[in-house]
């Protein structure tokens, strides 16, 4: 039998617990070291608290009897408007974790779905996020699918591997003659 999940809307009070689990999603990721993703948390911190207070996040904390199980969070990320999306927002979900003794528990599906209502009411016609490869069946079950997103490190860290593609020649500064 699955424990009763409570979910509540999380407060700019919640930055640090919110921060954890961040932390604890970017261990569960493993591609950075653990002294980069430490370093990362206080920034996270003052980049998330104002957020929270604005409404531009959105973050919802689970609770199992009483103790905090996992957080999702969604940012009303500021985009350029374009065709389909005239309101220049796209909300995208992050920092999603549940702690490891309560995994498997519907708990992640459940913020998602809260995270998806919120974001089904505030008019959006999509929301995006980038999975691990540890969230991609909870998405996937609720109707998220693959896109066809490039990227290109200008520095790569180690923990992005080899690339897969031919790197690009370096463009040259000024028009061709």
């Amino acid at each position: 039998m699955r424990p009763k999940v409570v979910l509540r809307l999380a407060l700019p009070e919640d930055a640090a617990v919110l921060t954890r689990h961040r932390v604890g999603m970017w261990r569960a990721i493993g591609h950075h070291s653990i002294r980069a993703i430490d370093r990362h948390a206080a920034p996270y911190r003052r980049w998330l608290r104002p957020r929270l207070k604005s409404g531009e996040v959105v973050a919802y904390l689970a609770t199992v009897e009483g103790q905090v199980a996992g957080s999702g969070t969604l940012w009303f990320m500021p985009q350029e408007p374009r065709p389909g999306i005239p309101q220049g927002v796209i909300p995208y979900i992050m920092s999603m974790y549940t702690q490891p003794e309560h995994q498997r528990q519907g708990i992640a599906s459940a913020i998602v779905r809260e995270l998806l209502r919120v974001a089904r009411r505030s008019g959006a016609v999509r929301v995006t996020l980038h999975a691990a490869p540890q969230g991609r069946p909870v998405y996937e079950r609720l109707g998220f699918e693959p896109t066809a997103e490039m990227r290109l490190w200008f520095r790569r860290p180690a923990w992005a591997g080899p690339p897969h593609a031919r790197p690009i020649a370096r463009a040259r500064a000024g028009p061709r003659r």
